[in-house]
């Protein structure tokens, strides 16, 4: 959750943490070293959303559509 965040820099911020995260490397003794991918699902908060289980099922929504679509990406929920 990135609280006062908008939707534009926390895109940005789900990159970011994904990019990194594609640059880093664990050594494993004997072995080629660990690298990692992330799927990212994001979504805002939105007037009509009763509670945070609501964003919540959205961004968990754009997670799964991330994952389905090649993984090592960002989604966002439809919509917005």
């Amino acid at each position: 959750m990135l609280p006062q965040t908008d939707k534009g820099n926390a895109i940005d911020a789900a990159e970011r943490l994904k990019e990194a995260l594609g640059k880093a490397r664990v050594p494993l003794d004997g072995a080629m070293p660990l690298s990692f991918t992330v799927s990212i699902g994001a979504a805002a908060l939105s007037a009509g959303d009763g509670s945070v289980d609501a964003l919540l099922n959205r961004a968990d929504q754009a997670l799964y559509r991330a994952k389905h679509s090649g993984r090592n990406r960002v989604c966002v929920a439809a919509g917005e």
